[in-house]
């Protein structure tokens, strides 16, 4: 009996010994320990521990563990309950898992692994995964910070790969979106924005320093894509449809627009605070004679440039090319110029004027001026700059008229390749 009882007491003696090494042992020597023997090490209530892998899988159910280092070679540690490390969890992943069956607070997380290897955090529905956030790919690690890159991963019902909806390039930095994005309050960009795919928004607000939009990919607005804008890079032009939606659109500004260079506009454009310049310029090199003494005559202009000519109708090749037509409401401004001579066999003093009108016989206020031909053969400028209101769609006329028959438009020009009896400029000035 006495045997028994000193068996006893030098067991016990010995494992207090052994219980005081090991709350004794520093972690750093510990966790050296644990490594060499193929084990974890964690603290319990302010002790140190250290527990040999043996089977495929340990399950540990103590709750509160300060800190836990494993090294997992093709085993798998699995926690049940409430863990809590509030030192850390590092866990070195050779092939091996660390599971967790109930809530995980831990002050740092890390999971190593030699580069070229994926690390994950898998989230499961039973057996199934559903997402799988990749915390570092298994892209190689080249140099100049490139590879293990970041991504989140999603999975079907089934546990089947899905997609990959978000993804951040290690070394770019860069955020990439596979797919649509749901912005519920404003979205503000300070840098530089690009876009590759379909962009839709539904009433969120959204600032931007700078954006820019690749070839051909469309910016929508509206519930159903009603109006789009998008670069054209073969026109190199910034194009705005606004009539994409059943019951079309305008595109309605504000306040004022400028315009660096110029406005090509295939359609009207109806506002008073957009101005389209309209101009023409035609001329003849015809004698003109005066049909009747003091009865007006109309003149004819049978040549023009035709890229010096926008907004206002002139035919030059037939009978009508004496009527000009006014396509849009303006102010306008008129410059006529007529070379006239008396062709009459004696010196005479005649008066001769030239004026616009409306191709109704309405006189335009400003347009008359008279001058006298005072020499017999010889040519007499008849020239005048004025304005006029003129609406859509208004025709006019130009005419000379003189106190003798015997006046008419010609041009006595020696020089140039293109000498002129009579010109005419009329251009838009203003909008009403």
């Amino acid at each position: 009996m006495d045997h028994k009882y000193s068996t006893y007491t030098v067991f016990f003696f010995f494992f207090v010994l052994f219980v005081g090494f090991v709350y004794s042992l520093e972690s750093s020597d510990l966790d050296e320990v644990c490594n060499q023997n193929n084990s974890f090490f964690f603290r319990y209530n302010g002790v140190w521990g250290c527990a040999n892998i043996t089977d495929m899988e340990i399950n540990i159910s103590v709750n509160n563990i300060t800190n836990l280092y494993t090294n997992v070679s093709q085993h798998t540690i699995h926690f049940d309950g409430y863990e809590s490390f509030s030192e850390g969890l590092n866990a070195n992943r050779t092939g091996g898992n660390v599971e967790f069956g109930g809530i995980v607070i831990a002050k740092d997380l890390k999971i190593d692994d030699v580069a070229g290897v994926a690390r994950d955090l898998v989230v499961t529905s039973g057996t199934k995964t559903r997402w799988v956030w990749r915390l570092a790919n298994a892209n190689a690690e080249t140099g100049s910070n490139a590879g293990s890159d970041f991504q989140l991963h999603r999975y079907a019902d089934a546990g089947t790969f899905l997609g990959t909806p978000m993804s951040i390039n290690r070394k770019t930095g860069d955020f990439s979106f596979q797919n649509s994005i749901s912005i519920g309050e404003d979205l503000e960009v300070d840098g530089l924005s690009y876009f590759y795919g379909t962009n839709q928004f539904h009433g969120a607000t959204i600032y931007y320093a700078m954006a820019r939009f690749r070839d051909a990919i469309p910016l929508y607005f509206g519930s159903a894509n009603d109006a789009e804008i998008k670069y054209n890079q073969s026109t190199q032009n910034l194009e705005i449809d606004t009539n994409r939606g059943a019951g079309g659109g305008i595109l309605d500004i504000k306040h004022g627009v400028i315009m660096g260079e110029y406005l090509n506009v295939t359609g009207n454009i109806t506002s008073e605070n957009v101005f389209v310049p309209q101009y023409i310029f035609s001329h003849t090199n015809r004698t003109q004679p005066l049909f009747v003494v003091n009865v007006w005559t109309n003149v004819t202009f049978d040549q023009e440039v035709a890229d010096i000519k926008f907004g206002i109708e002139h035919i030059s090749t037939d009978d009508t090319n004496h009527t000009f037509t006014i396509m849009e409401d303006g102010i306008y401004e008129a410059d006529y110029d007529f070379d006239v001579e008396d062709s009459s066999g004696t010196p005479s003093d005649i008066d001769v004027a030239g004026r616009l009108i409306l191709v109704n016989g309405t006189e335009v206020i400003g347009s008359v001026f008279e001058t006298d031909i005072a020499k017999q053969g010889v040519s007499t400028e008849l020239s005048h700059d004025f304005l006029f209101r003129a609406l859509e769609g208004e025709q006019f006329k130009f005419q000379f008229v003189a106190d003798n028959g015997d006046v008419q438009i010609s041009t006595h020009g020696a020089f140039g390749d293109h000498p002129e009896s009579a010109t005419v400029v009329i251009k838009k000035v203003a909008n009403l």
